[in-house]
C-alpha cells in the first residue's frame, strides 16, 4: 500500500508542477508566442511523466521532466487538465500548481530529495492515509487545513483554519474565498477557565501590475462561546512578493456578559497595523511587526502594544514562530508555536518541499488573513453585585477591596466586603444582596459577604434569602437554606441558628447535622450541631437576643418571605389604678396575624409575684392586646416585667407563616393601685388589697390590719357572707398542756410582752404542741391565721391580747364583728387550760377554756 502511495504521491507532484509551470512561465516577464505542441509531443509528455512516477530515483528523471514541464508549459490550463482526466488521473487541477511547478523550473530538483526524506518519516506514517481520506470526505473545507499550537508565559493556545475559494477569475485576478477558524485558549482573560473561539470571514484580493501586487480587503465575525462574545471586524491589506501590510478595525457587537456573581466582561474595539517583509536570501524567513490598540470602557486606560514576530518555514506545511509582545497593561510576553499547512488539493511531496526562493504574490492570494483571531475583553466588577445599605444606626463600617467605607443609608459597595457593626446600644445594619436578600446584622456583630457566601463571624444576624441559592456559614458549621428566614448568634465558638420560616440543613464543621423546619433550632457546640428544644434556656436566649438586638432596632420587615414578628417591645395600652381593674399589654407583629386554637398569654411579673395576661384583642391585625386584672398583692406595685410570650396551645399565623413568638423582657410602667392606707389612714380605712387599718399595735406601735371579715366569711363587696368559722385555741380536747409561752394573766392594756406581742405568739404556736397526749397536737386558732391566705397576702396571724384590745376598741370603724356577747380569741395563753379572749359587746377580757369556740378575726402588721 505504501508504494501505491508513493507512486500516486510522485504522479500527482509531476501533474502540478506541470500546470504550475504554465503559470509560472505566464506570470514572468512577457515571452514571445510559441506554437502549440502537436499531439504526439503531449502525449510524449505525459508518458514521460508516467514512468517517472514509477521510479524510485529521481535524480534520473529530473531532465525529461524538465522538457515534459516546457512542452506542456505552452498548453492552456483547460487543455492540460482535459488531457489530465483523459489519461485518468482523476482530478481537477487546483491553480496554486503554477507555484509548485514554478519553484521546480527554476532549478529547485533537488528539493525533491529533501521532500521525499519528510515525506517518508512523517507523511507515509501519519499523514499519508489523512491525505487520502480527506480527499475522499468530499468536504470542501477539509482541503486546505492549518493546525497550530502554541505556549506563551503564561497560556497556551491551540487552533484549527480552513481557507476554502469561493470563486476566482483568474485572466482577470479576481479572488474570493472564506477563511473559519477555531481555538482554544487554555487559559481565558475573564474567568480563568479554557475558552473556545470561532472566527468566520469572507476576504477578497486582487491581482495588479502584471500580479507583482496583492490587495484585498475581509470582513470576518468571531464568537467567544465562554461568555457569548461577539465581534465584527474589517480589515485590508497588501502584499508584494518582500512586503506585506495588513490593518484590522474591530467593533465588537455584544454588551456586558456575567462570568459570575462577582464579574462580568465586554468585548472591545480596536485597531491593529502588520507589517511584514521577507529577504531573497532567506526565503523561509518572515519577520512581522504589529502596533495595536484596544479602547477600554468606563474610562479605564486604553491597551497599546507592540508585537514582534519571526516565522521560519523551511517547507511550506511547516511554520515555526516565536514572538514578543510588549503590552501598557502586563508585562512582556513571550510566544512560540509551530503551524502545520496541508492543502489537500495539492501532492505531500510538494507540501514538504524545501524553500529556497521567495513566493510570487500570484502564488499567495490564499494565503491567511493576518487578524487578531482572540476577542480581547474588559472585566469589571458587576453593577448588579453591588450591595445597598437600606438602613444603619452606629458608627458602622464594610472593608472592601476598594478600601474601608462608613455605612450610610443608600450606600452601595461591592463583594466581597466584611461588615462590622458597632458595639453600642441601637447599632443595626440592613443591607440588601444582588439576588434580593436581605441581611441585617445586630449589635456588636461583624459578617461577611461574598458571591453566594454570608458568613458570620460573630455577633446576631438575620438572613432572608433572594432569588439564588446562598449558603450562611456560621462558625462550628454550614447552614444550606431552602427559601428561607433564618436568624443566627455566635460568640466565635458556638453558634445556634433558628428557622424564622422555610427550612435549613444546618451541618456541623466536625460532627452532626440537623434538618430544621419553622420555630426549629440547632447549635454548634466546636463543630458538633445538636437540635436544640423549644422553650429551652438556649432557645429563650437566642430568641431575645435576636428581638433586642434586631427585631426591636431595625425597621419592620414586610418581604413575602418574612415570618412575621414583634417589632417593638410590649406596651401599656391601658392603665388600671384599683382591685379588680384590668391592665391591658399590647404587642406589635411586623404584620397582621391571626390567632386560632387557643388563647395566647404574656407572662408576667408584678412585685416579684409571677402573673398572666390572656389574649384579649387583636386578632387579624398587627397589634395583640392582652388583659391582667389586678390583685390586691399588687398594691403599691408601680411596674411589671414581662416575661415572653406563650403561645398556650394557640396558632399565631401571618401571611401563610408560623409568627416569631420569642421576646426579649421588657419592663413597663403603670400607675399601680392608690392605696387609702399609705400614710396615715384613719382607722377602719379600707386599704387597696381590701384589708382593714385597725390601728396600731402596740407591739411595736406599727400599723396592724384586719381581715374584712371573719373567719370563714368573704367580702362581696357589699357585706361580708358566709359563716363564720369556729375555732378552738388547742386541738378540741381536754388534754391541758401549758406550752413554754409566758402567761398573760391581766387585763389589757399593759406592757406585758406575753400580752402584746401577737405575731410571735402566733409564729410559735402554729408549730407547737397543743396537747399532753401523745404527738403534737396542733393549735387550730393560730394555724387557721398563720395559714390564711386572703387579700393578697400570706402573713397573717392570731393578734395578742392588747392587739385584740385595739380592735374592740375600735370595732365600729373596723366593722363586721359580732357585737352580741360573742367573745373572739386572742394568742395570750392564761396557763394550763385557758387563754384570752374578748366580748366584743362590752370589752370584757377574760380566762377562756382552750377547748372552748370564740370567733377568730386575723391581724397582719
Amino acid at each position: 500500500m505504501a508504494s501505491r502511495l508513493r507512486h500516486f504521491s510522485l504522479l500527482a507532484a509531476a501533474g502540478v508542477c506541470l500546470l504550475g509551470l504554465c503559470a509560472a512561465v505566464a506570470l514572468a516577464s512577457p515571452q514571445p508566442a510559441s506554437p502549440s505542441p502537436d499531439t504526439e509531443t503531449v502525449s510524449e509528455a505525459f508518458s514521460v511523466l508516467e514512468r517517472i512516477s514509477a521510479t524510485d530515483g529521481h535524480a534520473q528523471g529530473d531532465a525529461a521532466l524538465r522538457e515534459s514541464c516546457r512542452v506542456l508549459s505552452r498548453l492552456g490550463d483547460e487543455e492540460v487538465q482535459r488531457q489530465w482526466k483523459a489519461r485518468g488521473l482523476g482530478f481537477d487541477l487546483p491553480f496554486s500548481v503554477r507555484s509548485l511547478c514554478g519553484q521546480f523550473l527554476l532549478g529547485e530538483s533537488s528539493s525533491l530529495d529533501f521532500g521525499e526524506g519528510l515525506k517518508r518519516t512523517f507523511a507515509d506514517t501519519l499523514l499519508g492515509e489523512g491525505l487520502a481520506l480527506a480527499r475522499g470526505s468530499g468536504l470542501p473545507y477539509l482541503s486546505r487545513i492549518e493546525v497550530e499550537g502554541g505556549i506563551t508565559d503564561t497560556n497556551g493556545q491551540f487552533s484549527i483554519m480552513s481557507i476554502q475559494p469561493w470563486w476566482e477569475d483568474r485572466k482577470g485576478g479576481h479572488f474570493l474565498f472564506n477563511q473559519v477558524s477555531w481555538q482554544r485558549e487554555t487559559l481565558d482573560t475573564d474567568d480563568g477557565d479554557a475558552d473556545d473561539t470561532v472566527n468566520f470571514g469572507l476576504a477578497y484580493r486582487k491581482l495588479l501590475n502584471n500580479d507583482t501586487l496583492l490587495v484585498g480587503a475581509n470582513m470576518f465575525f468571531d464568537h467567544q462561546f465562554d461568555q457569548n462574545h461577539n465581534r465584527v471586524s474589517l480589515g485590508v491589506d497588501a502584499r508584494t512578493d518582500r512586503y506585506g501590510i495588513a490593518a484590522n478595525r474591530y467593533q465588537p457587537l455584544s454588551k456586558w456578559r456575567t462570568i459570575d456573581a462577582l464579574y462580568e466582561s465586554r468585548a472591545l474595539a480596536g485597531w491593529d497595523v502588520e507589517v511584514s517583509g521577507q529577504l531573497p536570501e532567506y526565503p523561509e524567513l518572515t519577520g512581522f511587526v504589529r502596533a495595536y490598540t484596544w479602547d477600554s470602557l468606563l474610562g479605564v486606560k486604553d491597551i497599546y502594544g507592540l508585537n514582534a514576530t519571526v516565522e521560519w518555514s523551511p517547507v511550506p506545511a511547516l511554520v515555526f514562530s516565536g514572538g514578543v509582545t510588549d503590552e501598557n497593561m502586563r508585562d512582556p510576553d513571550l510566544r512560540f508555536a509551530m503551524r502545520i499547512r496541508m492543502n489537500f488539493d495539492e501532492p505531500l511531496a510538494d507540501q514538504f518541499r524545501k524553500r529556497t526562493g521567495l513566493q510570487s504574490v500570484a502564488d499567495r492570494v490564499y494565503d491567511r488573513v493576518r487578524r487578531e483571531n482572540t476577542i480581547r475583553i474588559q472585566v469589571r466588577k458587576r453593577l448588579s453585585t453591588g450591595l445597598v445599605v437600606t438602613e444603619t444606626s452606629g458608627s458602622n463600617s464594610a472593608v472592601t477591596d476598594e478600601g474601608t467605607l462608613a455605612l450610610a443609608a443608600g450606600l452601595s459597595f461591592n463583594m466581597p466586603a466584611t461588615v462590622t457593626v458597632a458595639n453600642s446600644a441601637g447599632a443595626i445594619a440592613r443591607i440588601r444582596l444582588t439576588d434580593g436578600g436581605i441581611l441585617t446584622i445586630g449589635q456588636n456583630s461583624q459578617v461577611r459577604i461574598e458571591p453566594g457566601v454570608v458568613t458570620l463571624i460573630t455577633g446576631t444576624a438575620q438572613y432572608i434569602s433572594g432569588s439564588t441559592n446562598v449558603t450562611v456559614n456560621v462558625p462550628g458549621g454550614t447552614i444550606t437554606l431552602l427559601g428561607t428566614d433564618i436568624d443566627v448568634v455566635s460568640d466565635g465558638s458556638t453558634s445556634t441558628v433558628r428557622v424564622r420560616d422555610g427550612a435549613v440543613t444546618f451541618a456541623g464543621a466536625a460532627s452532626g447535622s440537623a434538618s430544621l423546619s419553622a420555630s426549629q433550632m440547632a447549635q454548634s457546640s466546636s463543630g458538633a450541631v445538636a437540635a436544640v428544644a423549644t422553650g429551652s434556656p438556649t432557645y429563650n436566649t437566642h430568641g431575645s437576643t435576636v428581638s433586642s438586638q434586631i427585631e426591636r432596632i431595625a425597621s419592620p420587615l414586610n418581604e413575602s418571605k418574612a415570618a412575621p414578628y414583634p417589632v417593638q417591645a410590649p406596651r401599656v395600652t391601658a392603665d388600671a389604678t384599683a382591685i379588680g381593674q384590668t391592665l391591658s399589654v399590647s404587642l406589635k407583629f411586623s404584620k397582621a396575624v391571626t390567632v386560632s386554637g387557643g388563647t395566647p398569654q404574656l407572662n408576667l411579673t408584678i412585685g416579684g409575684n409571677s402573673r398572666v395576661a390572656a389574649l384579649t384583642g387583636g386578632s387579624g391585625s398587627d397589634d395583640l392586646t392582652f388583659g391582667y386584672v389586678l390583685q390586691a398583692a399588687d398594691v403599691g406595685n408601680t411596674s411589671l416585667t414581662v416575661i415572653g410570650l406563650n403561645a398556650n396551645g394557640a396558632s399565631i399565623t401571618g401571611d401563610g407563616k408560623q409568627a416569631v413568638i420569642t421576646i426579649a423582657q421588657a419592663s413597663l410602667s403603670f400607675t399601680g393601685i392608690t392605696d387609702p392606707c399609705a400614710g396615715a389612714p384613719a382607722v377602719g380605712t379600707v386599704c387597696a388589697d381590701g384589708s382593714v387599718y385597725a390601728g396600731n399595735s402596740p407591739d411595736g406601735n406599727v400599723p396592724m390590719f384586719v381581715t374584712r371579715c371573719d373567719l370563714g366569711q368573704t367580702w362581696d363587696g357589699s357585706a361580708c357572707t358566709g359563716t363564720r368559722t369556729l375555732r378552738q385555741w388547742n386541738d378540741g380536747s381536754s388534754n391541758w398542756l401549758d406550752t413554754p409561752l409566758a402567761n398573760c394573766t391581766t387585763n389589757s392594756p399593759n406592757a406585758v410582752a406575753a400580752c402584746n406581742e401577737g405575731k410571735g405568739n402566733s409564729a410559735f404556736l402554729n408549730t407547737a404542741d397543743s396537747s399532753s397526749a401523745a404527738g403534737t397536737q396542733p393549735h387550730l386558732a393560730a394555724q387557721a391565721c398563720e395559714s390564711l391566705n386572703i387579700h393578697g397576702k400570706d402573713d397573717w396571724y392570731l393578734p395578742a391580747q392588747g392587739e385584740l384590745y385595739v380592735m374592740w376598741q375600735n370595732r365600729l370603724a373596723i366593722d363586721n364583728f359580732l357585737l352580741g356577747g360573742q367573745f373572739y380569741w386572742s394568742s395570750s395563753e392564761h396557763g394550763n387550760n385557758g387563754a384570752r379572749s374578748i366580748r366584743f359587746s362590752d370589752g370584757f377580757q377574760s380566762n377562756n377554756v382552750k377547748n372552748g369556740n370564740p370567733r377568730v378575726r386575723c391581724a397582719r402588721r
